[in-house]
């Protein structure tokens, strides 16, 4: 059983090294041919195998149970192996990325609604009561900004690609959920468009000076982690919207009227502290405001219950994750390889 299973592998191997010379993605093709199935525990009907690195051991199932195996080995061992592909994975992804350093500037650059949109509320705080001045207007927008740069995602329009095209099948082969590769890519290219967007904020307070502010570094630290779970949320959403692309060849026209609620709702176009309380209660109870109010209230100082905020959060990345593993299963039951 051992010779047998090692035979596969290594014919996995040269599966995986042969495809890494026919795509475009050579380097995370090839770090994930390299990997070995080390640290992992199987167990058949008579056996028990343990394989660290090159080493392979077989134990009869009576005299060593899987159970006997510390449990501290084999966290150490998945997580230098998460570790080792998430490496991997970034830094093949902040390559590619930084090749298209103009397009990201182009991006950020066409990000620019918050600052239309300060230029009417702050003009609109100087003719009457909004309960925010001009001054709280300008610094709000600009952290819509930041948060909108820091939570941009796309993934459903690559996912729906790679369905049309046929290439979700290569991602398929690979030991690897093909969610992380669209995870790494978002994130390396956060890593390559930060010098844009701290350029654009430098240019900012030179034109706005009174609007000048410095947080202190417990808001920045609940702004990043709010940030960073903003992103995670709208990339839940958008990812379990893709789903659909197994079924429909536009999957992206549902994304195209999400956008246009969580536009809304969000509080992108105003802070939700203006809005009618019946229509901010309605907000409240869908994952929009978390994504851009919430970490934007933090960095301004806007009165937030951050406890409550955080739980709701959680509540849906959990609702969307079990959902979208669902949609997962059933669509990979429909996929058909189109355009391979």
């Amino acid at each position: 059983m051992l010779e047998l299973f090692h035979h596969f592998w290594e014919k996995g191997k040269y599966l995986f090294n042969f495809l890494s010379r026919e795509t475009g993605d050579l380097q995370s093709l090839q770090s994930f041919a390299d990997l070995s199935l080390s640290h992992y525990l199987w167990r058949g009907s008579n056996y028990v195998m343990w394989t660290n690195s090159s080493e392979m051991y077989r134990c009869s199932s009576s005299s060593l149970d899987i159970k006997t195996v510390p449990l501290r080995i084999c966290i150490i061992g998945v997580m230098k192996r998460l570790f080792k592909i998430s490496r991997s994975l970034l830094v093949t992804y902040y390559a590619y990325m930084l090749e298209y350093r103009a397009e990201l500037l182009l991006w950020a650059l066409s990000g620019s609604l918050p600052f239309i949109l300060m230029g009417v509320w702050t003009e609109a705080a100087q003719q009457a009561d909004f309960g925010l001045s001009s001054i709280e207007f300008a610094r709000y927008f600009l952290a819509v900004y930041l948060v909108r740069q820091l939570t941009v995602v796309w993934v459903i329009w690559d996912f729906e690609r790679e369905i049309v095209d046929g290439k979700l099948s290569f991602r398929l082969l690979q030991p690897l959920d093909p969610v992380w590769h669209h995870i790494w890519s978002h994130v390396g290219e956060r890593f390559a468009r930060l010098p844009f967007i701290f350029g654009l904020v430098a240019l900012f307070f030179c034109l706005y000076p009174s609007a000048f502010w410095l947080p202190s570094l417990g808001t920045l630290g609940l702004f990043t982690i709010a940030s960073v779970c903003a992103f995670a949320l709208t990339f839940l959403i958008q990812y379990t919207l893709a789903m659909f692309a197994f079924w429909t060849e536009k999957a992206s026209s549902i994304q195209e009227v999400v956008f246009l609620v969580n536009l809304f709702l969000s509080g992108a176009i105003a802070p939700l502290e203006l809005f009618p309380p019946e229509i901010r209660s309605i907000a409240f109870w869908t994952p929009f405001p978390y994504i851009i109010n919430f970490p934007a209230s933090i960095l301004t100082g806007l009165k937030v219950d951050i406890t409550q905020n955080f739980a709701v959060i959680f509540g849906w990345m959990v609702v969307l994750a079990i959902v979208n593993r669902w949609l997962w299963r059933k669509g990979l039951r429909q996929y058909s390889g189109m355009g391979a």
